[in-house]
């Protein structure tokens, strides 16, 4: 079978650290397969034993900045309002 890539010999870090290296191979910007080993046509390239994990998002921002902290006020109830008013009235130095 034909693949866009194959990564040999990675580590899935899925809290099982007892699983030996698999290949992870992709078609289509998409996984294929996790096996042992892996045949088929394609780039290969060898983990040499590393942690392989998904491409990570990071999603945070900031309400100030997008200003939008004036339209939606967080509610008073809230604890997080609480932290985060302290949070806002620290002092960096």
């Amino acid at each position: 079978m034909a693949f866009d890539l194959i990564l040999r010999n990675g580590r899935l870090a899925d809290g099982d650290a007892a699983r030996a290296t698999v290949d992870i191979a992709v078609a289509d910007g998409r996984i294929a397969a996790i096996e042992p080993r892996i045949s088929g046509d394609g780039e290969s390239v060898d983990a040499r034993g590393r942690f392989v994990s998904p491409g990570l998002v990071e999603s945070h921002f900031h309400l100030d900045k997008s200003r939008i902290l004036d339209r939606v006020a967080p509610l008073p109830d809230r604890r997080a309002t609480d932290h985060m008013m302290r949070t806002s009235a620290v002092k960096h130095t």
